[in-house]
């Protein structure tokens, strides 16, 4: 490990680390899960396991509109606040980071986020969404919570409820 240097004026500065991770097994693309971005949300998973972040984790199934449409609302409701990706079977999985408030307002906020979205590219279509809420320690083996949360069954929401 290195130390941190000095600038000229003497002031330290921060220590940059580089890390390396390898991907996991690969179980979950055999399983019929995974795609191409769910791989990097398990490897997001597997780092976060590490901290005392509380996680959320979504399934969401937009049902009357195309995978592309789908992808450019989960883009926009979410952007840099959240990490998705596309499910092999349909629909998208969420993880948001830092959700430890009340999982039924989070949920109601993720809702929302899709139905303003939705309205904002003038989309509508039926919501289905399945949550799981854990601290990041809790959250287990990354391939088995992907495909655990891929097989929850989802509860509907009408257009323009929240929760």
């Amino acid at each position: 490990m290195s130390q941190p240097d000095s600038d000229a004026t003497g002031v330290q500065k921060p220590t940059v680390y580089q890390y390396s991770f390898t991907r996991g097994s690969g179980q979950a693309a055999e399983r019929g899960v995974e795609t191409a971005d769910t791989a990097e949300l398990g490897h997001a998973l597997e780092l976060l396991r590490s901290t005392s972040l509380h996680l959320s984790l979504f399934k969401i199934v937009l049902t009357d509109i195309d995978a592309e449409q789908g992808a450019m609302t989960m883009q926009k409701a979410f952007g840099n606040r959240g990490m998705f990706a596309s499910l092999a079977a349909g629909g998208f999985s969420l993880l948001l980071i830092g959700t430890d408030i009340d999982s039924r307002i989070t949920n109601a906020m993720t809702v929302q986020a899709i139905y303003a979205s939705l309205a904002d590219l003038g989309l509508r279509s039926r919501l289905e969404i399945a949550a799981i809420h854990s601290p990041a320690p809790e959250i287990g083996d990354p391939d088995d919570i992907l495909l655990h949360l891929a097989n929850l069954p989802t509860v509907q929401h009408p257009f323009g409820r929240a929760a």
